[in-house]
């Protein structure tokens, strides 16, 4: 498993907004899905399992579906106020220290050296919008 960029970018959009409490979400219990106000879902890949397979009532949550897993779906919210934000995965910290606690956990994520010592920044050089390809600036860090 790897950060899903747009998450971790509309995670970091969420986050300017001091009145808005944004976190990912690890537990999928009904006690837990009903807390939210609204719910962003995220879907890498065509060929993994659609979340209504592992939520049940999955249609009954304030879901909102994203990414190319998804199908007819556009890659995040607030896609034009997005577009040259930075990513920041913090939102995946209590996933990583849990991986780091419990390395051989088949829940745990294999977690390299480089990325523990933090070197690593997600970019995406080339994103589609509306109907176009537009390229970033190439980045000058890992």
């Amino acid at each position: 498993m790897y950060p899903n960029f747009d998450l971790c970018v509309t995670y970091t959009y969420l986050k300017q907004n001091l009145d808005n409490s944004v976190h990912l979400i690890t537990s999928t219990s009904a006690a837990n899905l009903n807390k939210y106000d609204k719910i962003y879902a995220f879907k890498m890949y065509r060929h993994t399992k659609h979340p209504v397979t592992f939520i049940p009532n999955y249609y009954k949550y304030p879901i909102e579906e994203y990414g190319p897993g998804f199908i007819d779906r556009p890659l995040r919210p607030f896609l034009l106020e997005t577009r040259e934000i930075l990513c920041d995965g913090k939102c995946y910290n209590p996933i990583l220290q849990f991986s780091i606690e419990n390395r051989f956990h088949p829940s745990a994520w294999h977690i390299s050296k480089g990325a523990i010592k933090g070197k690593y920044t997600p970019i995406r050089l080339y994103e589609r919008f509306e109907g176009e390809e537009l390229k970033r600036d190439m980045p000058v860090t890992k």
